[in-house]
């Protein structure tokens, strides 16, 4: 097990919740093309951030404004406890 990041982007809260996550692909590309633009390693074909939080917080605020570094927003449905999406909910 190792201490990692999970990187997600909260477009709204309310009435549902709209996320997005890190684009892994992308940071795969620029960190192909810049090795050195965060701190990391490979383990197998995989990427592990190793970056101290404040040198990811920078790397985050440098790329968020190109709107790669997160994939498109999806859309999590608050549901009650039988299963059912709430009443004003998950477009009901």
């Amino acid at each position: 097990m190792f201490p990692g990041y999970l990187l997600l982007h909260e477009k709204r809260v309310e009435p549902d919740i709209e996320i997005a996550l890190m684009d892994f692909e992308w940071v795969l590309k620029v960190l192909s093309e810049n090795p050195g633009a965060i701190a990391h390693r490979k383990e197998g074909e995989a990427i592990l951030l190793t970056a101290e939080t404040a040198a990811l917080k920078r790397f985050v605020r440098e790329h968020f404004a190109e709107g790669k570094l997160f994939t498109k927003y999806g859309t999590l449905v608050r549901v009650s406890a039988d299963g059912t999406a709430r009443p004003g909910q998950g477009g009901q």
